[in-house]
This record gives C-alpha cells, sequence and structure tokens, in this order.
C-alpha cells in the first residue's frame, strides 16, 4: 500500500482469533481510511480529465464514516475547485452559444470567487465578446445598408489584424458594388434596347439602387426573351432533323446578324444532310457488296485451296526425294498461310456487317490456352526465344464461352509477338481481375522484348490493314488484319484491348474478357 501503491490490499488471516483478529480488524480499517481520501481525489480527478465536472468527494462514506481534519480540508478544497470549474464551463458553453450557435451578441461570462488565472481567462473571453459583438454589429449595419441599396455606408471601427483586413475587404466591397451598379445600369441598356449582347441578370425584391438595377436588367431580359426564344425553337427542330424552320422574330444589330447566319447554317445543314443521305446509302450499298464478294471470293477460293492442301498431304505420305518434301512442305506452308488470311479477310467482313456471331459452349481454359501455345511453340523455338505462359491458379478451369475465338486472338497476338521479337521471350499471363458468383472478369496479357512501337503509333496498329510502320510489312509480311480482328473479337466478348510499349524495349497487348464460370447442366450459361 505505502510504497508500491497498491490501494486495494488488506491483512488476510482467516485462523487469526481473539484479540489478534481485533488487532488485524483495526489495521484493516486504518488502512483503509488513510486510503479513502486519496482513491475520492483520483476519482474526482479522473472525472475532469474526462470532461465529467458531476464528480465530488463525499464527506462521508457508504458506511457513515465521516472525514475529518486535514482530509476534511482537502475535500472541501477539491470539491470547490470542481465547482468553479463548473461554473466556468457552464459560463463559457452559454457564451458561446448565445454569439456563436444562436446569434445573439453581447453575453458576458459571470463566474463569482474566481481568482488568479481562472479570472484572467474569464476577463479575456468577455472581452472577446465584446470585440465580436461591436465587428459584428458594424458588419451586419454595413450589409444591411447594401441590401437596402445604401452604398453610402461604411464600415469605421477601430479594429486590428485579420478584423482590419475584413474592414478594409468589405468597404472595397462597396465602392465596387457602387461602381458595378452603375456599369449594370449602362450594360443593360445597351443590351435591352440597342440589341448589343453581353450579359443579363435578374434580382428579386430590392430597393434602391438594386431596384434600378433590377429594373434595367428586366427590360433587357424582356427583349432577349423573345429572340433566344425563338431561337431555341428553331435550335430544337434543327437538333431533330426538321430543317423546314427558319427564325423570323424582329431583332437588331448583333441579334439580327446571329439571326441572318442561323438561317443561312439551317439551309447549309439541309443541303448537307441531304448529300450525306445519298452519300451513307451508297456507302452502305457499297459495303454490303464489298463483305459478299469477299465472302464469296473466300469461299470459291478456300475450296480449292482445302484441296490443294489435303493432296499436298497425301503426296507427301509417299516416297519422295529430299528435295521433292522440301518443296512440298513450303506449298503447304504457303497455303495453309494464304487459307489464314482468307479466313481473317472473311472474319474481317463479316464483323463489319455485324454478321459474326460467338459461340457459347463449357469449354476447359488451361487445356484451350496449352493447345494454342503447342502450333506456337515451333516458331519460337526456331527464334530461340522463350515462351512463357503463367496463368494464375485462382482462375477456374471450366468456363463457358467461344474456345476457337478465343484462340484465335491468342494466336494472333502471340503469333506478332514472336514474329517482331528476335531476342529474349514472350510471356502470356491470365490473372482475376473480378471474381463473382457465377461470372469472372479475366486479365489476359501479352508481353514480348521485341521492336516495340512508337507511343504516337499505338492507335494505328489497330487500324484494318495498317502497321506502326509501313517498312514492316515489306520486312516481317502480314495483311494488318490481326489486331483489327483480335480487337473486334474481344470487344464482341464484351471486353477491352489496348497495347503499351517502348521502342526497342518490347510491348504488351492487355484485353479484360468476362465469362460464365462453373457451368452445371441444369442452367443455360451465355458470356455476359
Amino acid at each position: 500500500v505505502g510504497k508500491e501503491g497498491k490501494l486495494d490490499e488488506r491483512l488476510s488471516m482467516p485462523h487469526a482469533s481473539g484479540e489478534w483478529k481485533h488487532i488485524i480488524e483495526n489495521l484493516n480499517n486504518f488502512i483503509s481510511n488513510i486510503v479513502r481520501p486519496t482513491t475520492e481525489v483520483v476519482r474526482v480527478i479522473e472525472g475532469l480529465a474526462k470532461g465529467d465536472l458531476s464528480q465530488k468527494i463525499h464527506l462521508e462514506s457508504h458506511h457513515g464514516a465521516t472525514l475529518h481534519g486535514e482530509f476534511f480540508r482537502a475535500a472541501k478544497v477539491v470539491n470547490n475547485f470542481v465547482d468553479q470549474l463548473s461554473s466556468l464551463a457552464s459560463e463559457v458553453t452559454r457564451v458561446a452559444c448565445e454569439v456563436g450557435s444562436e446569434g445573439k451578441l453581447g453575453g458576458q461570462m459571470v463566474v463569482q470567487g474566481v481568482r488568479g488565472t481562472w479570472k484572467d481567462m474569464t476577463d479575456n473571453v468577455n472581452t472577446m465578446s465584446t470585440n465580436l459583438t461591436s465587428e459584428s454589429r458594424a458588419i451586419a449595419e454595413v450589409t444591411t445598408a447594401v441590401a437596402n441599396g445604401d452604398l453610402s455606408k461604411k464600415f469605421t471601427l477601430h479594429v486590428k489584424g485579420e478584423s482590419l483586413a475584413l474592414k478594409n475587404t468589405i468597404n472595397t466591397m462597396v465602392d465596387q458594388l457602387n461602381s458595378f451598379g452603375s456599369e449594370v445600369n449602362r450594360v443593360a441598356h445597351e443590351m435591352g434596347t440597342e440589341g448589343k449582347l453581353g450579359g443579363q441578370a435578374t434580382v428579386e425584391g430590392v430597393t434602391g439602387t438594386w431596384k434600378h438595377m433590377t429594373d434595367n436588367v428586366n427590360t433587357m431580359a424582356a427583349n432577349l426573351t423573345g429572340q433566344l426564344r425563338a431561337i431555341t425553337e428553331v435550335a430544337t427542330a434543327v437538333s431533330k432533323g426538321d430543317f423546314t424552320r427558319s427564325i423570323a422574330v424582329e431583332a437588331s444589330s448583333e441579334v439580327g446578324t446571329l439571326r441572318n447566319t442561323i438561317n443561312k447554317m439551317i439551309t447549309n445543314l439541309k443541303e448537307s444532310a441531304q448529300s450525306m443521305t445519298v452519300a451513307k446509302e451508297a456507302a452502305r450499298s457499297a459495303s454490303r457488296i464489298k463483305s459478299q464478294f469477299l465472302a464469296n471470293m473466300s469461299h470459291e477460293i478456300r475450296t480449292p485451296m482445302h484441296g490443294i492442301i489435303g493432296m499436298t498431304e497425301l503426296t507427301m505420305d509417299t516416297e519422295l526425294r529430299p528435295e521433292q518434301r522440301e518443296y512440298l512442305q513450303l506449298v503447304l506452308f504457303s497455303a495453309n498461310g494464304l487459307l489464314t488470311i482468307i479466313k481473317d479477310i472473311l472474319d474481317f467482313s463479316k464483323t463489319e456487317v455485324g454478321q459474326l456471331r460467338l459461340e457459347s459452349k463449357e469449354f476447359n481454359l488451361r487445356t484451350t490456352i496449352y493447345d494454342t501455345l503447342k502450333t506456337l511453340a515451333l516458331p519460337a523455338h526456331q527464334k530461340q526465344l522463350e515462351l512463357i505462359c503463367d496463368i494464375y491458379p485462382d482462375i477456374p478451369d471450366k468456363l463457358v464461352g467461344d474456345p476457337n475465338r478465343l484462340r484465335q486472338v491468342l494466336a494472333n497476338l502471340i503469333g506478332n509477338a514472336i514474329k517482331f521479337t528476335h531476342v529474349g521471350e514472350v510471356a502470356l499471363s491470365v490473372e482475376m481481375e473480378n471474381l463473382l458468383e457465377t461470372t469472372c472478369t479475366l486479365h489476359f496479357s501479352v508481353r514480348d522484348t521485341g521492336i516495340g512501337i512508337p507511343k504516337d503509333k499505338l492507335s494505328v496498329i489497330f487500324e484494318a490493314f495498317s502497321q506502326a510502320d509501313g517498312s514492316l510489312t515489306r520486312k516481317y509480311g502480314g495483311t494488318g488484319l490481326g489486331l483489327t480482328l483480335s480487337t473486334r473479337l474481344v470487344d464482341l466478348m464484351q471486353g477491352h484491348l489496348w497495347a503499351e510499349s517502348v521502342p526497342d524495349q518490347g510491348s504488351t497487348k492487355q484485353w479484360y474478357q468476362r465469362r460464365v464460370r462453373d457451368p452445371t447442366p441444369t442452367r443455360q450459361n451465355t458470356i455476359i
């Protein structure tokens, strides 16, 4: 109790009796009486620290024991201290509420019997309240005069610091408003009567200078209203494709010039719209004919090409000289390349007329990706490139979608990466972007260490029959359809394809794709 501060400790000898028991009880009572004032003071101080000013030292315990002597005097001092703090806090709160929240200016603190710092604080709060009251009333007087149209009032109270800056700002504002009112009257008269556009204002319930200004502006607004409504009516008709209307409202000066200009614009738009309609229909017709022609030609070319490929494969199964086999392999390679180009052209023509449709069936994502990479492993190996595949483990195996079109996109992007990379690696990564109960959003990324693409050419590579540099077509080959077709296929998959690159450091092509996951035979699953 005395050294370690454990005020709850007491003697405990359960087997003591007689005089020993009596001594132990007296000693424990002595400790309790000594400790109680300390615990009471601690309780009151803890209440003060938490802002609870209702706590006081009890002069009597619950057993009826009364404090005496120094303990009683100390308790009275502490209780008086709490009372003064409570009174001080109450007065501060009252004055702050009246002045700050209720707007009752002039409030003063009244605290009896305080001295020293508490007296200084009370005086300072009262001085602050007096100063704020004077300043607020001076501001209210000036602003009330301004609101009533009297711009002759100024803030004349002697103040310092930021209040002085506020005083100067208010007086400057009054001067500027006086000048502004005069200018508004002049401009409103010019705009409303002479038709010189430049401004508009509407103010309700004003008197004095503001009333004069409002009257002039209202005159301007009345004239402009008829003109602007006529312009709006005609502009609305034009926006809906009705070019038979024109502005007929009377106007002069700049408004008259505006009316004539709009009427001339409507006439020009009408003629342009007619020309554009004819051109658009012609373009649609040409596009349909082109797409039909490409589809027919693709079909007509693919039929004999399949025959050439089939007969070449059969011939290669016979006994041939090495030189003959090499020639036939070149024929087979070229035929398959031509067949791929024909297929891309056909798919591209279908996307242009909106006839390309995606399948919706269950497939294994990892198997589809691995099968695609197997076909690309040989060209990567021939260029001594490392072909990397990283599929995050949290991606489900079973999905619903069009695996053939996914394989086509992967083959296009990875094939391009291999084509334009001479040293290093080509890496495909697939990670989970978002996972819901029945759908998931996948993030595909194809990264290479190839020649890269200049920043100003990143958008060009997605255009049909285009490459970042025309010389690349001569050097590397290709039709320039791969990325365009891949972009449109990804769009059909409700995804988005984009590219990032640094010249001579490689490029990264990425896309998001949403798919149905965990298909079950009892529920129809489609790509969303």
